[in-house]
């Protein structure tokens, strides 16, 4: 007897963990999208976490930086350097409120039109970071090698114009090293903030 209860009780355990490991996935995709369903593990509640939109800097983008209509993007829209653009130079700067005090690894979703179009630069403070790789033609998560020290509070940065053919969609901003970003990532405690 006490052998085919301790088999039910494992069962059940076996059983609801399964069940509280699926629901720890949820479907992200933009609304409207059209493109295949993107699954992406939601982060530890217990880590600092920020994912804002390219195209909601704090004012309007300089140079050649605009927002452009970007499909299977999380708005419908993001931050871009259209190809073969005339302006020189370009920036969009954003301040992400209150962010806790930590070490955090900056995210891009990004579409690098090709070899010749895929970098973006981003200052903080007065550190110069590079997002690049080559991966060309598609939505993708990218980051740097080394984490951005914070020291609790507004936390400002700028993207920059390197090149151009180039769109940034998110910008995700995580104390966790090994979380990776999937897709469209709702969110995170808040977004950047547009000034009046």
């Amino acid at each position: 007897m006490n052998r085919n209860l301790l088999i039910l009780v494992a069962g059940v355990a076996v059983t609801a963990a399964i069940i509280l490991g699926a629901l720890a996935w949820r479907h992200v995709a933009g609304p409207g999208s059209s493109g295949p369903a993107i699954v992406a593990r939601d982060p530890d509640p217990a880590v600092a976490y920020r994912s804002i939109e390219a195209e909601s800097p704090l004012r309007p983008p300089s140079g050649a930086m605009v927002i452009v209509a970007a499909n299977d993007s999380s708005g419908h829209k993001a931050m871009a350097v259209p190809a073969e653009t005339e302006k020189e130079g370009g920036q969009a700067d954003y301040t992400v409120p209150n962010l806790e005090k930590g070490s955090y690894r900056l995210w891009i979703r990004a579409f690098w039109q090709d070899g010749c179009g895929n970098s973006v630069g981003c200052t903080v403070g007065d550190r110069q970071i590079v997002f690049t790789d080559g991966i060309f033609d598609k939505w993708h998560w990218l980051t740097i090698p080394k984490a951005v020290s914070h020291a609790g509070g507004n936390f400002s940065f700028s993207l920059v114009r390197r090149e151009d053919g180039i769109m940034v969609d998110q910008v995700l901003m995580t104390s966790d090293p090994h979380f990776i970003p999937h897709g469209i990532m709702a969110p995170g405690a808040a977004e950047a903030r547009r000034s009046p």
